[in-house]
């Protein structure tokens, strides 16, 4: 396990302050120096590390008396090392935190002798360094793995292999990476997040364990909150992204509104605490205190039932142009426009030109949608659906985008199915049947779930692309979900009642 471009987002979550100057020993990865550099004020990488040294230049240009104040991160060290650990050891008043990936014995011995320090394992997705769970103890290392909800069959059974382990107290067999996190004694470690949510809990003691969230677009760490015997608090999402803040604040904004109104199909997480953290900012969530299980993994009438109280309780007549989702997509063609191929493009157009044109001077009821509606952002408690990430709400979408999307993204995601399997599944009678169903108990006209396809296929791909360029990324040419929705989009337009 190296330092990645995820690795370096969440170590500012081991109570590394944003003060402190990092030291990288190796060489890091593409973009692993620029994820520090949006954490903390200075980032040193130091590649040679068989020429000892940058400890000693670091000594002389601290203030005189500083304390703790340098954040070292261990890459990799060479075979001939003694001359560096010895500096370390010299200098050991200077750190603050020592984060040591791909443990060196040596290193890690010397260390130990004058510091304290958490054991972490790092799970991957597929390949990825995903999450990030704690061994300080069984049963907390069990309870972290509630994080870890994967939707492959490759990755649910190394789940049920890591729990057995983890349950048998067998860590050290576990098939993942570690790194360990030394810290000075007298320091409890993760003081600043774990500082702010202890104060709002008003508890003494507190865990974490990561998930480093799925790139590229709109990415964030989650932290699930923990006590020490593995029950868990809430969930804190945290992100230096300026774009995120605003995600945050419309998740928050939407928890108290749903919590504010009677809800009885479903349930939705409260939003506890809302601010800044460092560079960064985070929203902390409570969970429901039953147990949670695991959601549906195909739509169902328990689906249908939460959306339908969702559209009829929040629905209001909108006149089409003054509809913000609808806006912000043509917004957002203006954006990612000369960054995709002008036959996409056009093609964007044209369905956007098709919606309004159907739904000229009406005023359609539009309500909330979840906007990521799907398996892995749905649990069960209770008999009852418990949908949480509501950071991508609509206020004045259409009916029927959570439906679609729900299908759409497990079709794409999990199941890998072409557009056109994935068009038949649409058009096939189970599907119809639902969308049936939900009609019936909305009283949604035949106008708008004649176009809702072709919007939520519009706002989708056009919040995917232009995310790339709020990043400051390249757009793809080519990207699996992209592409099956731009296929889907060609295929609506051409049945799409005229």
């Amino acid at each position: 396990m190296n330092l990645d471009l995820r690795s370096s987002e969440w170590c500012n979550l081991l109570d590394l302050s944003p003060d402190n100057t990092v030291v990288v020993l190796g060489e890091p990865p593409a973009g692993a120096e620029e994820g520090l550099k949006r954490f903390f004020s200075s980032v040193t990488v130091y590649q040679d590390s068989k020429k000892p040294g940058i400890l000693k230049l670091l000594s002389r240009i601290l203030p005189e008396g500083s304390g703790p104040v340098l954040i070292l991160v261990i890459l990799d060290m060479p075979e001939d090392s003694e001359e560096l650990i010895e500096e370390m050891m010299n200098y050991s008043r200077l750190f603050a935190d020592i984060i040591l990936f791909n443990k060196d014995t040596r290193v890690f011995n010397e260390l130990n002798k004058l510091f304290r320090f958490k054991e972490y394992a790092i799970v991957p997705s597929i390949n990825d360094p995903r999450w990030i769970l704690p061994l300080e103890n069984r049963k907390l290392s069990v309870a972290s793995l509630d994080l870890y909800q994967p939707s492959l069959a490759g990755a649910k059974l190394k789940k049920i292999i890591l729990r057995v382990l983890l349950n048998l107290g067998l860590s050290n067999l576990l098939p993942v990476s570690r790194f360990y996190h030394f810290y000075s004694k007298g320091r409890e470690g993760d003081k600043r997040l774990k500082g702010r949510i202890k104060r709002h809990l008003g508890i003494d003691e507190i865990h974490l364990a990561l998930s480093t969230g799925t790139p590229p677009v709109g990415r964030k760490v989650t932290a699930q909150v923990m006590n020490r015997e593995g029950e868990i608090l809430g969930y804190a999402r945290i992100s230096p992204n300026p774009d995120v803040y605003d995600l945050f604040q419309n998740e928050k904004d939407c928890l108290d509104y749903l919590n504010s109104i009677r809800i009885e199909n479903f349930l939705v997480p409260k939003a506890l605490d809302l601010g800044e953290l460092g560079k960064a900012r985070y929203l902390f969530q409570s969970i429901p205190s039953e147990k949670l299980d695991r959601g549906p993994a195909d739509l169902e009438d328990i689906h249908i039932n939460s959306l339908v109280e969702l559209f009829n309780k929040t629905s209001k007549p909108v006149k089409i142009e003054d509809s913000k989702v609808l806006n912000d997509i043509s917004a957002r063609l203006q954006l990612i426009k000369g960054n995709i191929e002008d036959s996409k493009l056009r093609l964007l157009n044209e369905g956007l030109e098709s919606v309004k044109s159907k739904l000229i001077n009406e005023t359609p009821r539009l309500g909330l949608v979840h906007g990521d509606f799907t398996p892995w952002n749905t649990r069960m408690c209770e008999g009852k659906l418990y949908i949480f990430d509501w950071e991508w709400v609509r206020r004045d979408a259409p009916p029927f985008q959570d439906l679609y999307h729900f299908d759409i993204s497990r079709f794409v995601f999990v199941k890998h199915l072409t557009p056109n399997a994935i068009w038949e599944i649409l058009q096939g009678r189970q599907f119809q049947k639902l969308l049936q169903d939900y009609r019936g108990m909305t009283k949604v006209p035949q106008e708008v779930e004649n176009i809702a396809l072709i919007w939520t296929l519009l706002d989708d791909i056009t919040w995917y692309l232009s995310g790339y360029i709020r990043e400051g990324l390249p757009v793809p040419e080519t990207h699996e979900f992209i592409d099956v929705y731009f296929n889907l989009l060609i295929m609506a337009k051409i049945l799409e009642p005229r």
